[in-house]
């Protein structure tokens, strides 16, 4: 999972890697 969302991070501008990286922190705190 981490080594997919990387690579996705990666491709995506630094507005949605933000709001992407706020969302997989939000999913991962409730796992």
């Amino acid at each position: 999972v981490l080594g997919k969302s990387s690579v996705l991070t990666s491709n995506v501008t630094g507005a949605d890697r933000s709001y992407a990286t706020r969302r997989f922190n939000m999913v991962a705190s409730t796992q």
